[in-house]
């Protein structure tokens, strides 16, 4: 009996600069085997991944071939889901087309009552924010300090963007939020 063997990239060797550092760009071409993978079940081609390679390129060293065979592989999934996602939005516009699964034609929306609604919406959100200020006035103030900006790096801006983002969105569900104030 013979036994097929999986299939693994073969990455062409990249270009190096001055440095000896190779460039991110390699070619690496994926064939999945004709079977799927037995540690996983329902596999089918797109999702198969392929192991690292286990050849040594040559010239760059074993974690940069690495590193370039997870970044081949990360290209060739977005590829795939893009095209995936492309498919369904082709199949969902074909099936709006036919009318198949296309309920909103099948009602007459009153505008009259499409109105009555969205006055509904808009009161039912200014009464949520007119409660929300007035449980905030019975908290706490709290302050951030944003003026040291410019002794802070690149990632520690990021980091402080997405505390504050964290604080205004726990801040809203809070039962009982406080005013946050951002300063520079």
């Amino acid at each position: 009996m013979e036994q097929e063997e999986p299939a693994v990239p073969s990455v062409a060797p990249a270009a190096t600069d001055e440095a000896g550092m190779a460039a991110s760009s390699c070619s690496i071409s994926v064939q999945p085997p004709h079977h799927a993978n037995p540690r996983k079940r329902g596999n089918d081609d797109a999702s198969y991944i392929v192991p690292p390679p286990k050849t040594r390129v040559e010239g760059v060293s074993k974690s940069v071939a690495k590193q370039l065979w997870r970044q081949e592989m990360w290209k060739v999934k977005k590829a795939a889901k893009k095209e995936a996602k492309k498919a369904a939005r082709l199949e969902a516009k074909q099936q709006d087309e036919e009318g198949v699964g296309d309920h909103r034609q099948e009602r007459e929306v009153d505008p009259v009552l499409q109105q009555e609604r969205r006055e509904h919406r808009l009161a039912q959100r200014r009464e949520a924010q007119e409660d929300f200020v007035r449980r905030c006035g019975e908290g706490a103030r709290v302050v951030v300090d944003c003026g040291f900006d410019d002794q802070m790096t690149e990632k520690e801006l990021k980091s402080l963007g997405q505390q504050v983002m964290y604080v205004y969105a726990s801040n809203k569900r809070a039962p009982s939020p406080c005013f946050v104030h951002l300063t520079e």
